[in-house]
């Protein structure tokens, strides 16, 4: 009885400090989101246009937005959504071989097909409700 107890003691503790790791990444974001635009406004000019520098700090904050949501709803729908955002930042960030971009678009493709027959509206084997 006192095990069960301590134990849900802890779950709380654990809980409690995933909420606060959340709202830290959300603090964060919105800090680097202000300083990005301010920065890059300053220095803004068309010559200098840089299309990659801009996609790379939104899809960071993408990146970021569905991790935070990963940790609040904690189900594995939020869990795939987080792997296939950063695989597709990965590959449309780096400019690696064909063969790299292909086993990220296949892992992208396998994502997607596992999110909608495992987690798909007629399954509830994975949801958390």
């Amino acid at each position: 009885m006192i095990m069960k107890k301590t134990q849900k003691h802890f779950v709380k503790i654990l809980k409690m400090l995933e909420y606060t790791v959340a709202v830290a990444l959300i603090v964060a974001m919105i800090v680097s989101l202000i300083s990005f635009v301010i920065h890059q406004s300053a220095v803004f000019s068309i010559e200098d246009f840089q299309l990659e520098t801009y996609l790379s700090f939104a899809l960071s904050l993408i990146v970021g937005v569905e991790f935070v949501k990963m940790l609040v709803l904690q189900t594995p729908g939020s869990l795939v959504e987080v792997v296939v955002f950063a695989v597709a930042r990965q590959i449309i960030m780096s400019h690696d071989n064909a063969l790299d971009n292909l086993i990220g678009v296949v892992a992208v493709v396998l994502m997607f097909i596992c999110r909608k027959y495992l987690l798909g509206e007629g399954n509830k084997l994975f949801r958390n409700e």
